[in-house]
C-alpha cells in the first residue's frame, strides 16, 4: 500500500491422487481396493506494517486444507461402504484449519538477533471413522529468539503457551 505497509497473499490448489489396497486381500479372499482424486484450495493472507526498519506489527488469516491421516501412521485407510466394500472416504480430503494470529517482529544487535511474539486462535475440523466432525480450537501466545551471527550458524529458542480444547466434540 506504501513504505510501510503491505498485504502479502497467497493461494495453493493441492491435487490428491490416493490409491489403497488392503495387504490381506489375497489372505482373506476379500479384495479391497479403491483409488480417490480430490483437489482443495487453500489460501492466506498477512497485513504487514513496519514500524521502523527493525520492528514491524502483523496480522494473518489463513485458510488450509489437509488430508487426514489414519491410524495407519498418516496414511489412508479403506472403509467398510455398508455393503462389504473396502472404499476411500472423500471427507478424509476436506479438513479444514482455519488460522487467526497477531504478532509483531524485531530485528536486534545489527540483525544478528531476531525476536518474536505473537497470539493465536486456531479452528481446526477432522472428519472420523463413521463420519463424525472433531473440532478443536487452539488458542495460545508465542515467543521466539534466533540469534544468527552469520549465515552458516544460527540458534533458536521458542517458547508457547497452548489452550486445545474440543469445540462440541470429543477426543
Amino acid at each position: 500500500f506504501d513504505d510501510r505497509t503491505s498485504l502479502l497473499a497467497g493461494l495453493r490448489l493441492d491435487g490428491f491422487y490416493a490409491k489403497a489396497r488392503d495387504p490381506l486381500s489375497d489372505a482373506s479372499g476379500i479384495d479391497w481396493h479403491d483409488s480417490h482424486h480430490d483437489t482443495a484450495l487453500s489460501w492466506n493472507a498477512s497485513l504487514v506494517h513496519r514500524l521502523s526498519p527493525r520492528a514491524s506489527l502483523y496480522a494473518t488469516w489463513q485458510r488450509d486444507y489437509a488430508v487426514h491421516g489414519n491410524v495407519t501412521g498418516g496414511g489412508i485407510m479403506l472403509k467398510d461402504d455398508g455393503t462389504g466394500n473396502g472404499v476411500i472416504d472423500p471427507a478424509d480430503f476436506t479438513n479444514l484449519s482455519r488460522l487467526a494470529e497477531i504478532g509483531a517482529k524485531f530485528s536486534l544487535l545489527d540483525n544478528q538477533l531476531f525476536a518474536g511474539v505473537a497470539l493465536f486462535d486456531q479452528r481446526r475440523e477432522e472428519a472420523e471413522i463413521g463420519g463424525d466432525i472433531k473440532n478443536l480450537k487452539m488458542r495460545g501466545a508465542e515467543l521466539e529468539f534466533v540469534y544468527q551471527p552469520d549465515t552458516r550458524f544460527n540458534a533458536t529458542f521458542n517458547v508457547a503457551l497452548n489452550d486445545g480444547r474440543f469445540d462440541h466434540s470429543s477426543a
